[in-house]
């Protein structure tokens, strides 16, 4: 039997919110406000506690996002790395979990936005300005940059 953890917890809650979600017509909504609550503040964080070495694999995991844009899955799962690298910078524990769970759960909602033509570029785009916030240690200007990619 695996030990106890939030991970582990995570995955249970991850299979009944998904049921919920998928069972309720507000579910995408609840789902994007939730995330751009959790997201920004987040940011904030991060944007605060950011060492030289938490830039450096933030700017390690853009670059590998702008190298994926060929391919959907691999540009997809880049992203969310990104998000979750944000997370761990903030050095709390059980954001990265939390973040992963969030886009895993709305990634089941709308994969297609990413498809539409353009729609990866704006991407990139918007990670560089949500970079640029943390990397200058300002968490106003990573909030901004965060709070227009998400809406």
């Amino acid at each position: 039997m695996a030990a106890p953890s939030f991970t582990h917890l995570m995955q249970g809650v991850a299979i009944t919110t998904s049921s919920i979600l998928r069972s309720s017509s507000k579910s995408l909504e609840d789902l994007k406000e939730a995330r751009l609550l959790f997201e920004v503040e987040m940011v904030k964080t991060a944007a605060q506690r950011a060492s030289g070495n938490d830039i450096e694999r933030l700017e390690a995991c853009h670059a590998a996002h702008i190298a994926s844009m060929s391919d959907l899955s691999k540009f997809l799962h880049h992203d969310m790395l990104f998000h979750r690298e944000i997370a761990r910078i903030t050095g709390n524990s059980i954001f990265p979990v939390l973040s992963e769970s969030l886009i895993g759960w709305l990634g089941e909602f709308y994969r297609e936005l990413v498809r539409l033509k353009g729609a990866e570029q704006l991407t990139i785009s918007e990670h560089a300005q949500i970079l640029a916030g943390i990397n200058s240690k300002n968490p106003a200007k990573a909030e901004t940059a965060m709070r227009a990619h998400l809406n």
